[in-house]
């Protein structure tokens, strides 16, 4: 992981159990946007054609992707 000079020097000195609880949501968070871009993927979808069925700017698709916390509303109305 690159980081910069203050950023790494507080990384260096978390304690063993706190930067494995970051490591931890990290993996969770990677898991969370993989599962939303591989079910678009699986459907065959493109991010543009969702942003033409959700009427939104295929920007605001890859945002949706990334995102880690979302409304329920706004991943139901991804799925249809």
């Amino acid at each position: 992981m690159t980081k910069g000079k203050n950023l790494q020097s507080i990384w260096d000195n978390l304690p063993e159990e706190r930067e494995q609880k970051i490591q931890a949501r990290t993996d969770e968070l990677d898991i969370e946007y993989l599962a939303l871009q591989e079910l678009r993927k699986a459907a065959g979808l493109t991010q543009a054609e969702i942003s033409r069925s959700l009427n939104m700017p295929q920007s605001n698709v890859s945002r949706l992707e990334r995102e880690s916390d979302m409304l329920l509303s706004t991943l139901r109305n991804y799925r249809n």
